[in-house]
């Protein structure tokens, strides 16, 4: 087959394209994400201004079909789980090989699952296997309070697969990582690796899936999961915030 002929302000368009691209600092394929804890740029949050991004990622999360609670521990991941797994006999669950699973802060978290009453297998199973996967269980890198979403890094165990094959997504998102636009998290990005270089994938999952045809029919849950759950961890902080009000008055928080 012959090469197709462009019209010359093809040319012109796909020319410049390339030009773009050829000074472009986007990273062209996948590399380290920012740091999770530290991302330059972030911007620190507390007392009734985090409660209120809490309280709008709620909000919008669940006016789109999701699931949202707010856990402090642990022995709360557990418990939300096995109740997961109760309400419907899922049995299996997998979870992302990501680093924070094993740091000091992130092992009380790993040992909850144990306590789930699920059996629990990595990404790196067997593709079989991630396939008969009831519940994926992913950490998210952040969420956008004026959309309730989370937004997801790829990297080194860090793949797709979790958060879109099994039927069920369970993210957990710390309350500190709650973002009030997409612009903060634009700005995050680029400032936060050593060369301002993007990873290679950013994630944006707002709610479940959902599928719509020409007749403007919606089916939820075909091309990823039908249900989304986002498990928000507050700090000791903000729970005492909650229960004594911002001031430590003793006026119950609006939540």
């Amino acid at each position: 087959m012959s090469d197709p002929i462009l019209a010359p302000n093809q040319e012109a368009f796909l020319a410049h394209i390339r030009a773009r691209l050829a000074n472009s600092r986007q990273s062209p394929h996948p590399g380290r994400f920012p740091a999770r804890a530290q991302a330059a740029g972030d911007v620190p949050r507390a007392g009734a201004a985090r409660r209120a991004l809490i309280d709008r990622f709620v909000a919008e999360l669940t006016a789109v079909g999701g699931h949202a609670e707010r856990i402090g521990q642990p022995g709360d991941l557990a418990v939300y789980l096995r109740r997961l797994a109760e309400s419907a006999d899922r049995k299996l669950a997998v979870r992302e090989d990501d680093p924070r699973w094993r740091e000091p802060q992130g092992a009380p978290w790993l040992a909850a699952l144990a306590g789930s009453g699920l059996e629990v297998v990595t990404a790196s199973a067997a593709r079989a296997t991630l396939a008969a996967a009831d519940i994926g269980i992913t950490w998210a890198d952040w969420g956008i309070a004026e959309t309730g979403t989370l937004v997801q890094l790829t990297g080194p165990g860090r793949a797709r697969t979790v958060s879109l094959l099994p039927p069920v997504h369970v993210a957990l998102l710390p309350a500190e990582r709650i973002l009030a636009q997409r612009s903060e998290l634009m700005r995050i990005l680029r400032e936060s690796g050593p060369s301002g270089l993007l990873p290679s994938q950013v994630v944006l999952i707002t709610g479940p899936s959902r599928t719509g045809d020409i007749e403007n029919d919606l089916t939820i849950g075909v091309h990823g999961p039908g249900e989304v759950h986002v498990l928000i961890i507050e700090s000791e902080a903000d729970t005492a915030e909650t229960a004594t009000g911002p001031c430590g008055d003793g006026e119950a928080a609006p939540w």
